[in-house]
């Protein structure tokens, strides 16, 4: 058998069609276990909010002067993110599209969970949580 796999070689497939490959579900289930993950942690947060006693935040209000600059750069890159993707359709075939694409996906839900850190851990002091 093994001869026969010698004498007739194929091309081997490089990738998937579009974005349903198994790198593109790899970064799927990566994305839903750290968002479960985070989901744990900021429920875990706000449930000792909950039940804990006034002043139990060691900085009631946090500093914002280097965490709003550094969250608009941060969602500055996805929109970058976003257009080097799309800017992807001419350069590469549809099929080795799927590594930029499963990156830019990651990068998107890396925005999303700042998002929530941002507005739990800093926003959330000046709105009266916590005291």
């Amino acid at each position: 058998m093994a001869e026969v796999a010698l004498a007739q070689p194929r091309d081997l497939p490089v990738g998937p069609l579009h974005r349903q490959g198994v790198g593109w579900w790899g970064a799927g289930t990566l994305i839903a276990s750290e968002a479960a993950l985070f989901a744990y942690l900021l429920f875990s947060y706000y449930y000792l909010g909950a039940v804990n006693p006034v002043g139990w935040l060691l900085e009631p209000a946090p500093d914002l002067s280097l965490a709003l600059p550094n969250t608009a750069l941060l969602l500055a890159s996805s929109v970058f993110a976003w257009a080097g993707e799309s800017g992807v359709l001419d350069y590469f075939s549809p099929r080795r599209r799927v590594v930029v694409s499963a990156g830019v996906l990651y990068w998107h839900f890396v925005d999303a969970v700042w998002l929530f850190v941002f507005t739990t851990y800093y926003l959330t002091p000046y709105l009266g949580f916590g005291r």
